[in-house]
């Protein structure tokens, strides 16, 4: 895993992708979107390409919760920063290097790298770009990015250098696949069966 966090600096303020702090009424708000993100996850509710991470928290060891977002194309699998490219779960696998994906019943265990800037770019050039093409399903994606729709190369690869991205490698003893399924497009979206 590399731990190299200059490869990802803090990002400006003025960023629509940039780490925003969680308090004032605002952040009221995203607590409670947060905490209902997690039950419907939970319950196995699909919700575009969020599941819920547990990794160790880096402080504590305590397992921390989080939703985020499970990108995969041709059997890989990536975790994306897109909101908060300085979330707490960033910085908790980065520690860890390992975690456990859920939606519902289902469970994956896995180890994490995180990419360097070049190669980040090159998952957001191939994987996250198309979705980002798509009129309603890459509409929150592009905002949390702060790219347009249809947005060149250099732009998705500048997002990247912004927002961390983790190759992730599933242990054995997980199921074959974690709750996403590739569309045509080989790009991440919800599939599973609750209590499968």
């Amino acid at each position: 895993m590399n731990n190299d966090n200059a490869a990802y600096p803090n990002p400006a303020a003025g960023h629509p992708g940039a780490s925003r702090p969680h308090s004032g009424p605002g952040g009221a708000v995203l607590g409670v979107v947060s905490r209902v993100i997690r039950l419907l996850l939970g319950l196995g509710i699909r919700l575009g390409p969020m599941v819920l991470l547990t990794v160790r928290g880096r402080s504590t060891g305590t397992p921390r919760t989080s939703p985020v977002d499970l990108f995969e194309r041709d059997g890989r699998y990536w975790l994306v920063a897109t909101h908060d490219a300085n979330a707490s779960w960033v910085h908790n696998v980065r520690a860890a290097g390992e975690g456990t994906l859920s939606r519902g019943r289902r469970r994956y265990t896995f180890t994490a790298a995180e990419l360097s800037q070049h190669d980040a770019g090159t998952v957001f050039n191939e994987v996250l770009g198309p979705r980002i093409t798509r009129p309603l399903a890459g509409l929150v994606l592009r905002q949390t990015l702060g790219v347009v729709r249809g947005a060149p190369l250099a732009e998705l690869a500048g997002a990247a250098a912004l927002h961390p991205v983790f190759e992730l490698t599933l242990s054995p003893g997980s199921s074959r696949r974690p709750p996403s399924r590739a569309n045509e497009a080989g790009v991440s979206v919800e599939a599973g069966k609750r209590g499968a």
